[in-house]
């Protein structure tokens, strides 16, 4: 191999890298961008959480769970959406996380 051959094939080859690179710097700044999305995700849902945490008493109640899905995933799931549910809904649910809680209070004590 002369020298303009090799010259020739090392120019290929630095292109060849540079070209990785400016890929590899894409990948990196979409990665850190992804990144800096779901850091900002997981303080939004701590935020929530510490909300929801902080209720006691009567704010204690079934209705911060679809409030907080709704604020967190955007839906409810199968809960009730809690800006639009009946005073049935609300009632209802009223009943079923008190029977739950209370559930759960009397299977503790009985181990």
């Amino acid at each position: 191999m002369d020298l303009q051959e090799y010259a020739r094939t090392l120019e290929s080859r630095v292109s060849t890298l540079e070209t990785r690179n400016s890929e590899l710097v894409a990948d990196l700044m979409r990665k850190s961008a992804q990144l800096s999305d779901a850091e900002d995700t997981i303080k939004r849902w701590q935020a929530e959480l510490e909300i929801v945490a902080s209720k006691t008493g009567h704010n204690l109640c079934h209705i911060w769970i679809p409030d907080l899905l709704k604020k967190t995933l955007g839906h409810t799931g199968g809960f009730p959406d809690p800006e639009n549910m009946t005073r049935e809904e609300f009632e209802y649910g009223c009943k079923i996380y008190q029977d739950d809680i209370f559930s759960a209070i009397r299977a503790k004590q009985a181990e």
